[in-house]
């Protein structure tokens, strides 16, 4: 009950933030726009000021001390308010800052980001070990293998297996290939269908392994297995 409690709260949290960052961002806007109109009456203002100069100092009687007085002031106001709508609008940048991290921090507390760099750790540690795990079962099959290929190599030498020259004997019912008198190898003997190897290198097949994998973190299954050949 109370993680959906918590649940419904962060939910609220999320989208009130959201709220706060569409209003924020809709004055900014408003104050953006007012500080641009006001900067536009700026410059309005200085070029009928320049005007109205040029008019007194050609001795024009369209313009004079009026005119002047009244646009000089005009100008100052413009000037003042600019600053001021700026400044508001500065303010209204920050407002929207402050809202997005507002959001940043109510999805944080949903967990929505995800992140959990501790656990990671654990959880790294815990596949090393289970990674170091499997290739020490997998080290351990291939020793068995090779112990195993032993012991049956050597019972071979006490068979019909080989001939006396040291050969393989093709009428031999372990010789590989006896059914078509095929001469072989000594000690080419089949199990569950494969030839028996030569001895299984445990460092090496693991070092395979190791390297197979690296292949598929960094190219994925299917490229790997045409890069290299596991076996």
């Amino acid at each position: 009950m109370s993680t959906t409690k918590n649940t419904a709260k962060n939910t609220a949290a999320i989208k009130a933030a959201e709220q706060a960052i569409t209003e924020a961002e809709a004055k900014h806007a408003a104050l953006l726009a007012e500080s641009t109109a006001a900067e536009e009456n700026v410059t309005k203002a200085q070029a009928e000021l320049h005007r109205i100069e040029q008019c007194i100092a050609n001795d024009d009687p369209k313009a004079g001390l009026e005119e002047l007085t009244k646009t000089d002031t005009e100008l100052r106001f413009h000037k003042l308010q600019a600053k001021a709508k700026a400044r508001a609008a500065r303010f209204a940048g920050g407002a929207v800052a402050t809202a997005r991290t507002a959001l940043i921090l109510a999805r944080l507390e949903a967990g929505e980001y995800g992140i959990a760099a501790d656990k990671l750790t654990a959880e790294a540690e815990a596949l090393a070990s289970k990674i170091a795990g499997l290739l020490q079962d997998y080290a351990a099959k291939c020793d068995a293998h090779n112990a195993g290929r032993l012991r049956l190599l050597a019972d071979a030498k006490e068979s019909d297996a080989v001939n006396d020259q040291g050969t393989g004997n093709p009428a031999s019912s372990l010789a590989h290939g006896h059914e078509e008198r095929n001469h072989r190898k000594p000690f080419w003997i089949e199990v569950d269908g494969e030839l028996v190897a030569s001895d299984i290198g445990t460092e090496y097949r693991l070092g395979r392994v190791q390297e197979r994998a690296k292949l598929i973190v960094e190219h994925h299954e299917k490229l790997a297995a045409n890069v290299i050949q596991f076996f």
